[in-house]
């Protein structure tokens, strides 16, 4: 496996660029310094195309100004084939970063860190691990302080030797270190054991993942666990999903829900169902009610909006009446995306026209599978509480598109029919008549138009023909057979 880091700063940007070939792999990682950044990988036919792809890739950056940085904080690699300039900077922005933080000691920890510390000195007993090294990680700062290489020593051991986030030390690392420390260290820890040939008996080091993660780890890793079983690494990709697992947040379940809905390998399918069974278990949720939790946003706001930044223009997302992403630039023009011209920020553009592609496969997915669901619950008559409806539907970023869509029915706590409903643009409640609903409503409903008078559809159907608002499925206008 070959890598090489670069990296590139001025008085507007700062950015880092890792490239790793292993065999025919290609994986591009990528983004803003301080960030998880992004990971593109390619797979070629054979090693040598990969490694041609790789050398040009890196031609091309060098020729922009990024200039190779070092594997640690405490040995610097040499700086080749760049102005002198460039490196004198960035060893002094190093050194400077250095200096901002001190290592704790047993008087400058914190009283928890010292407790741990005291405990474990006493009753741990530490496995030496020999393939990595507190120097090889980035540091675990709080402060001006980062902890020093006993006490990482210490977090490693934990680490390694359980498999929740119940152990007190783990709960006290996520109290009081800012989540995006944590996500650096875990995944430089991760990749650290890739590189190692990720030896089995130390997938602790991939668990660790999930135990510390964030979102931002879980975003990361998702598009890893869908390519491992085309890799033959079938048991990486179902430890993803554990890790996924771990992480427990809606973002993560979301991850988990995809992989459900949308993988190719029907091995991993299958393990990401049985996963989300044991959440819903563990939650006390039936299946129905984990799935309105765990639909993706996006990247879209509460109210399902999404800037496309090109510099010197924006363009704002919409969903075109056909369920289609589009674009609204700052005239009001509606279409897809354009390309990008010469007067653009190159990187904003290139960058947004690739989110672009992102967002316009994931709301394909999101779209037809979500239609589904909508549907089937119309015809189970399906009731949501007015909390659930508010924060899972209305509110959510995506799903507004939809709700938006369709005439709802709202019950009383007797569970009868008091009144139906769209919900407007502004996420306000209207009637067919275009008046803000005053009823009091326990449960809502995607109101079936059996339960609707033949009056009622034929003025839902005007409404929506006025507003030429385009259901997602049959809904008033569905055949009815009595």
């Amino acid at each position: 496996m070959e890598k090489r880091s670069l990296h590139y700063k001025d008085d507007k940007s700062d950015k880092f660029w890792t490239i790793t070939l292993d065999s025919c792999n290609q994986t591009v990682h990528y983004g803003r310094t301080g960030s998880l950044g992004q990971t593109e990988t390619k797979t070629f036919s054979t090693a040598e195309q990969a490694k041609q792809s790789v050398e040009k890739l890196i031609q091309q950056k060098l020729k922009k100004g990024y200039c190779d940085v070092f594997e640690n904080t405490e040995q610097f690699r040499e700086i080749t084939e760049q102005p002198q300039a460039i490196a004198d900077k960035i060893r002094l922005e190093v050194l400077e970063n250095q200096l901002k933080s001190i290592p704790f000691d047993d008087n400058t920890a914190p009283k928890w860190l010292q407790i741990r510390v005291a405990e474990m000195r006493i009753s741990f007993n530490q496995r030496k691990i020999s393939w990595v090294t507190p120097a090889d990680l980035p540091p675990l700062v709080i402060g001006e302080y980062y902890f020093n290489d006993e006490q990482v020593k210490l977090c490693l051991a934990v680490l390694q030797s359980t498999v929740d986030s119940h152990h007190s030390l783990l709960r006290n690392l996520k109290t009081y270190i800012q989540p995006q420390i944590l996500d650096t260290f875990v995944w430089s820890l991760f990749e650290r054991w890739l590189t190692e040939d990720a030896p089995p008996k130390e997938k602790w080091a991939m668990m660790a993942l999930g135990l510390l993660g964030s979102d931002a780890v879980a975003l990361k890793l998702t598009p890893l666990i869908r390519t491992w079983p085309s890799f033959n690494q079938f048991p990486r990709a179902v430890l993803g999903l554990e890790c996924l697992r771990a992480i427990g947040t809606d973002i993560a379940l979301m991850q988990i829900h995809g992989i459900a809905q949308t993988v190719k390998s029907q091995g991993l399918k299958k393990k990401a169902e049985e996963c989300l069974q044991r959440i819903a278990r563990d939650r006390n949720l039936t299946d129905v009610q984990l799935e309105d939790r765990i639909i993706p946003n996006l990247g879209l706001d509460e109210r399902g909006q999404r800037v496309f930044d090109f510099g010197s223009r924006k363009f704002d997302f919409v969903l075109g009446a056909d369920l289609k992403p589009m674009v609204r630039d700052e005239k009001g023009k509606i279409s897809a995306l354009p390309k990008p011209a010469a007067k653009d920020d190159a990187e904003l553009a290139n960058q947004a026209t690739n989110d672009w592609k992102l967002l316009k496969k994931q709301i394909d997915q999101t779209v037809k599978i979500q239609s589904v669901r909508l549907e089937k619950a119309m015809i189970a008559e399906r009731r949501w509480q007015w909390q659930d409806f508010e924060n899972l539907l209305v509110r959510h970023p995506f799903m507004t598109h939809l709700v938006q869509r369709l005439i709802w029915g709202g019950y009383d706590s007797e569970n009868q029919l008091v009144q139906t409903f769209r919900v407007a643009e502004d996420q306000t409640y209207a009637s067919v008549s275009d008046e803000l609903i005053q009823e009091s409503i326990a449960n809502v409903s995607v109101i079936h138009p059996i339960n609707l008078t033949a009056k009622q559809r034929a003025a839902w159907n005007e409404a929506l023909n006025d507003y030429e608002i385009i259901p997602p499925f049959s809904q008033i206008n569905r055949e009815i057979y009595t």
